[in-house]
C-alpha cells in the first residue's frame, strides 16, 4: 500500500480548474518532486493534501485512510505536516518560542493548560523545549534559539520553517519551495538538510523550481500543467520527456520569427 493516494483529484474555482483529475502515489521513504511552469496548480494541491482546500471532486488517502476534508490541524496530528512559499513565522518569536509553540500540537497541553502550571504541565513543557532544542540542533539553528524570527537572513528563516514543520513529528514533510530566494550556497545547504530528514524516515513533497533541487534530491518526479499531470517517472525519465520540456520551453515553432 502506497503511504500516500491522490485518486482523480479536482479543484475548481469558479470555471477554471487549478487541479484536474489528478492520480499519483507517493511510497514510503521517497521523496517526491512536483514540479510544474507558475501555475500549474502545485500549490493548490499541498493545499488540498494539508487540508486548507476541500476538493471538489476527489480523494486523498495517507495510510490507506480517507483524509480528504478533514482540518488542517487533524491532517497534521496523523503525521502530515508542511511550509509555506512564503515562510509563516510567528516574528516576534524567538527561534525556539516559534518551534515550541508547534511542538503543542502532540502534547495534549495547550497555552491555556500550561498556564495551570500543575506539575505534570511543567514537566510536559520541559519536554517540549527540549524537543524543540533537539530539532534546532538537528537542523543548525540551536546558536540562534534566542533571537527573533524576524531578525533572522532570508535562509535561516527558510531552515526554521522546516524546523517548525517537523516539530509536529511529520512521517510526510510537504516543503513548499525551501529554496526560494536563496544564494547558490544556501541552496547547497538546504539540499543537505532535506537529505538528512529523509534519512530519518521522513516521506517528503517537494514543489520546488529550482531543478538543481529537484534533480539531485527526488527519487520520483510529478510534472504538472495546467492541473494536469503531463509526465511521472524518475529524474532520468523526466528530464528527457519531450512533453516535459515543451511545457517548460515552449515548441521550437513558438520560437521561429
Amino acid at each position: 500500500m502506497a503511504l500516500l493516494e491522490i485518486k482523480s483529484l479536482r479543484k475548481k474555482f469558479g470555471g477554471l480548474a487549478a487541479v484536474h483529475d489528478l492520480d499519483f502515489e507517493v511510497n514510503e521513504g521517497e521523496i517526491r518532486g512536483i514540479i510544474g511552469p507558475n501555475g500549474s496548480g502545485k500549490t493548490t494541491l499541498f493545499n488540498l493534501i494539508s487540508g486548507f482546500y476541500r476538493p471538489t471532486k476527489g480523494k486523498v488517502f495517507y495510510r490507506g485512510e480517507d483524509i480528504t476534508g478533514l482540518r488542517p490541524s487533524a491532517i497534521a496530528k496523523r503525521g502530515i505536516a508542511r511550509t509555506f512559499q512564503l515562510t509563516s513565522l510567528y516574528n516576534n518569536f524567538t527561534v525556539q518560542q516559534n518551534v515550541v509553540a508547534a511542538s503543542y500540537l502532540h502534547t495534549g497541553v495547550g497555552f491555556f493548560g500550561a498556564a495551570l502550571n500543575t506539575p505534570s504541565t511543567v514537566n510536559r513543557e520541559r519536554e517540549v523545549e527540549e524537543k524543540a532544542l533537539e530539532v534546532l540542533t538537528s537542523m543548525g539553528l540551536a546558536d540562534y534559539k534566542y533571537q527573533r524570527a524576524d531578525n533572522l537572513p532570508q535562509g535561516l528563516q527558510r531552515v526554521l520553517g522546516i524546523c517548525i514543520a517537523l516539530a509536529t513529528q511529520p512521517e510526510v514533510l510537504m516543503l513548499d519551495e525551501p529554496a526560494s530566494g536563496l544564494s547558490p550556497a544556501e541552496t547547497t545547504e538546504v539540499m543537505h538538510m532535506i537529505d538528512s530528514i529523509r534519512h530519518r524516515g521522513v516521506t517528503i513533497l517537494l514543489v520546488e523550481h529550482d531543478m538543481r533541487v529537484i534533480m539531485g534530491l527526488c527519487d520520483q518526479i510529478t510534472v504538472l500543467a495546467f492541473g494536469k499531470k503531463i509526465a511521472e517517472g524518475s529524474p532520468k525519465e523526466v528530464g528527457e520527456n519531450r512533453d516535459v520540456i515543451e511545457a517548460y520551453l515552449g515548441t521550437e515553432e513558438e520560437y521561429v520569427t
